[in-house]
Order: structure tokens, then C-alpha cells, then sequence
């Protein structure tokens, strides 16, 4: 499980350095992907392999869809402001 949160944080620094515009969205983008890979792997744990209780499957699609909704709500509410 522990492993599935670094997955996690790991995506949310990864996608920080791609959307830097904002100085603290590298925090954000951080706990964005945390939560991700949390609720990937409550919901979709039997979706893929684990290997010894790492499913690395349902950690990436719950912090990819996660940092994707993130994403998107930084640009409408950035957007929104200018």
C-alpha cells in the first residue's frame, strides 16, 4: 500500500513539473495524486497483478484520473480569473 502512495506522488511531481505555472501546484498536484492512487486501489485492487500487495494497475489509473480532474479544474479556475 505504501508503494501505491509513492506511485501516487510520485505522478502528482511529474505532472507539477509539466503545469508549473503556479508556484504552490507542486503540492497540490502532490496530494492530488496521493488521493488518486488511494481510491484506485480501494476501488480497482483485483484490476491487474499485485505483487506482494502492490497493484500497480489500479495506482496509476487512480492518480491519472485524479490528476486529470485536478488539471482540470486549475485551468477553469485560472482561466476563469484572467
Amino acid at each position: 500500500m505504501v508503494i501505491s502512495l509513492l506511485v501516487g506522488v510520485f505522478l502528482g511531481w511529474l505532472m507539477a513539473l509539466l503545469y508549473h505555472e503556479l508556484p504552490e501546484s507542486r503540492s497540490r498536484f502532490m496530494v492530488a495524486g496521493l488521493i488518486g492512487a488511494w481510491i484506485g486501489n480501494y476501488f480497482w485492487f483485483k484490476l491487474g497483478p499485485a505483487i506482494y500487495g502492490f497493484a500497480p494497475i489500479p495506482s496509476f489509473l487512480g492518480a491519472g484520473l485524479f490528476l486529470g480532474l485536478a488539471w482540470l479544474l486549475v485551468n477553469l479556475t485560472v482561466s476563469s480569473k484572467q
